[in-house]
């Protein structure tokens, strides 16, 4: 299925902002660029949501020497989220809010925002098919149009170690005008991604002291906190648990 970019949907401002906030414009015309992406219902969206993307920057920059222009959260479509959650989907236009405001919150609107794409679209769209389709419209702005860059901008997909053991179309995007940033998760085997020999594929390491004191962090433990009246303050930001109250009224 196709999905419809327009300016309303998918902010490419962001990335031609951030090529021409440089010191040194002929550098930036041949640097390597990408941006990065991160699918999911986002349900509600939580820290770890916008950390891995902050991490995967990170690690991509200082590593591999990529100039990060944006990071994209791209929330899933309704009705699929409607099937697989039933009473507990939170339609879209919540969704999309809340991860503006973590975005807000986490003072990342700088590099970080919602592409509204693939959740406005009329039926399910898989993930590659979202890579593909928002690195087409952001080049043709970008490169083909503008012509602020030579050389096409790659998207990295970000995904967690969960989502890369258990998603095979995850390898359909380890190629060279995309690639894929996995981000470790407690409680899941590294084997796959430990083993796997791809320059494509880039695992955001973390030493072993830190993996002992990390808490798994997801959207279902956090409806089931609040639905047991637990405190969820260290696993999502405080404005979205107020939009979350605010749903609730």
């Amino acid at each position: 299925m196709s999905l419809t970019y327009t300016k309303d949907s998918t902010n490419v401002d962001i990335v031609m902002d951030n090529i021409r906030h440089t010191q040194d414009p002929r550098r930036t015309k041949n640097e390597n660029h990408c941006v990065l992406l991160t699918t999911g219902s986002l349900n509600p969206v939580h820290k770890s949501h916008v950390l891995s993307l902050i991490q995967a920057k990170q690690y991509l920059e200082q590593q591999y020497h990529f100039r990060v222009l944006a990071g994209y959260l791209s929330p899933t479509q309704d009705s699929y989220v409607k099937e697989k959650l039933r009473s507990n989907h939170i339609p879209s236009e919540h969704r999309i809010r809340m991860c503006e405001e973590a975005i807000k919150e986490a003072n990342v609107q700088d590099w970080i925002c919602v592409d509204k794409a693939e959740c406005k679209a009329t039926g399910f769209v898989d993930f590659p098919g979202v890579c593909i389709q928002l690195r087409r419209y952001i080049n043709d702005i970008v490169v083909y149009s503008q012509g602020l860059v030579t050389r096409p901008i790659r998207l990295i997909y970000v995904c967690g170690l969960d989502h890369f053991n258990k998603c095979s179309d995850v390898l359909l995007l380890a190629r060279n005008e995309y690639g894929v940033a996995v981000i470790y998760r407690p409680g899941y085997e590294e084997n796959k991604i430990q083993t796997v020999v791809n320059p494509n594929i880039f695992y955001v390491p973390i030493n072993d002291e830190n993996k002992k004191s990390l808490t798994d962090v997801s959207s279902s433990l956090i409806r089931q906190k609040l639905q047991n009246g637990e405190s969820c303050d260290s696993l999502t930001y405080k404005s979205v648990l107020e939009y979350l109250k605010l749903l609730k009224n």
